[in-house]
């Protein structure tokens, strides 16, 4: 680390270079990814062209998440807050950029699951965007066939989700909070939220709050 009076090797167990690269650029700017139109993905696509059909959109929705858990993952095993509440702040942003396009958080809260304690904030934010998908899809036999899934590949799982489920229909019969859902077409955290998507964050204090890109004033 720069200014260490030390020269030696640290050794991480099971972290992936790009982790590496994406703690590297955090260091040096206190940001996982700057999400502008001009920013270049991996493959050469801007933000911007997501707006268009021919953008390879799910394949890049799926290596940012990715590189995104790793880089929690990271975070939550040596203790970075900072780093922790930056890569949900971007993951976050992630989901509202994507919005527009079809997608199915399911699969990543099935990789992520058992990778993590199921109390941290990435497990909880993604239990509650797959609750909130389930609850909008029409489709009655889907929805029967994704719960036997989750409960064919993890009890656990398939308990903590129909938790979550239970907890997000009790919130509908809220009135304001059943107008506001209606009027989204993508389902994003911050209007499913007690508060804001700040309850993912793990802010220190109401000041750092109202400082975060995401804060949602009701």
């Amino acid at each position: 680390m720069p200014g260490s009076r030390y020269i030696g090797i640290m050794r991480f167990n099971d972290t992936h270079p790009e982790t590496f690269e994406a703690l590297e650029r955090w260091i040096a700017t206190h940001v996982v990814m700057r999400f502008e139109d001009n920013t270049s993905l991996p493959d050469g696509t801007t933000f911007r062209d997501l707006g268009t059909s021919s953008a390879p959109v799910i394949d890049e929705l799926i290596h940012m998440r990715t590189t995104f858990f790793h880089l929690f993952k990271f975070a939550h095993t040596y203790g970075n807050l900072g780093l922790r509440r930056d890569v949900m702040i971007s993951l976050q942003q992630l989901d509202i950029l994507f919005s527009r396009h079809d997608k199915d958080i399911s699969p990543f809260l099935e990789y992520a699951y058992p990778k993590l304690p199921h109390s941290c904030r990435l497990i909880q934010y993604l239990l509650w965007t797959a609750a909130a998908e389930f609850h909008r899809n029409p489709d009655h036999s889907s929805r029967q066939t994704q719960l036997f899934h989750y409960q064919t590949i993890s009890k656990e799982l398939h308990k903590d989700f129909m938790a979550t489920l239970g907890t997000f229909q009790g919130k509908l019969l809220k009135e304001e909070f059943r107008v506001r859902l209606g009027c989204l077409r993508c389902v994003v955290a911050w209007e499913l939220g007690e508060d804001d998507a700040c309850r993912f964050h793990e802010h220190e204090n109401n000041q750092e709050r109202a400082q975060c890109v995401l804060y949602y004033a009701s």
